[in-house]
């Protein structure tokens, strides 16, 4: 259960807040028609993928950006919490330039970006820490992300064309990787070890390469 969406849900989404909704890209919200049976509308002021803001309004701790969410205005400011006041220190946005997602798949999600200088990008992913699996890229370079507005994703991003990707690699990817590995060089060394065996217990010599090839 991810417990910061599921905060969203109670105490914002439920009360009606079109900000939250908003900034989830949230297309289409289910209002009561004139007959009082439920109507399904479009919303045009969905956030979309991922937006630049010109904004950054810094909250204390948890508590406070979850009520900063009340009547903000995601097209224009990023709530961010104080425990990332490294991260945006000296910031300037301005969102000046463009954002637009390129490729969304289970395990990766890919975007380009054009501006003139160095932006927030905020994305309508959520944010699930360092040490949960999704790694940042720009250009093929790891790099660090942030929480923006108590639960999405946020990042620098420098000025000119780049490159972001999002790619889920769990420590469990990497382990698995490593005991793949182990198990080739192991399976390597037993067949040449066979191999090995084999020639000296027919007192044979062991062949040359182009022998080898041969058999």
């Amino acid at each position: 259960k991810l417990q910061r969406y599921d905060d969203l849900i109670q105490g914002h989404i439920g009360r009606g807040n079109m900000s939250v909704l908003n900034m989830l890209n949230a297309k289409y919200i289910i209002v009561a028609g004139q007959d009082g049976k439920p109507s399904v509308q479009r919303n045009p002021a969905a956030m979309g993928n991922a937006w630049f803001v010109s904004q950054i309004d810094i909250a204390a701790n948890a508590n406070e950006e979850f009520e900063k969410l009340n009547g903000f205005d995601p097209a224009v400011t990023a709530i961010v919490n104080s425990d990332f006041d490294a991260y945006i220190g000296g910031m300037s946005p301005s969102k000046n330039g463009s954002i637009s997602l390129t490729k969304y798949t289970p395990n990766e999600i890919s975007y380009t970006s054009n501006s003139t200088s160095e932006q927030l990008g905020v994305f309508s992913e959520i944010w699930y820490g360092p040490d949960n699996g999704w790694q940042a890229y720009i250009d093929g370079q790891q790099v660090d992300h942030i929480r923006a507005n108590y639960a999405l994703r946020a990042m620098k991003i420098p000025a000119g064309k780049h490159e972001i990707r999002y790619e889920f690699k769990p420590s469990s990817y990497y382990i698995g990787e490593t005991i793949s590995l182990i198990a080739s060089l192991l399976l390597l060394v037993a067949a040449l070890g066979a191999f090995f065996f084999y020639f000296r217990g027919e007192n044979r010599s062991l062949p040359s390469f182009e022998e080898f090839l041969q058999e």
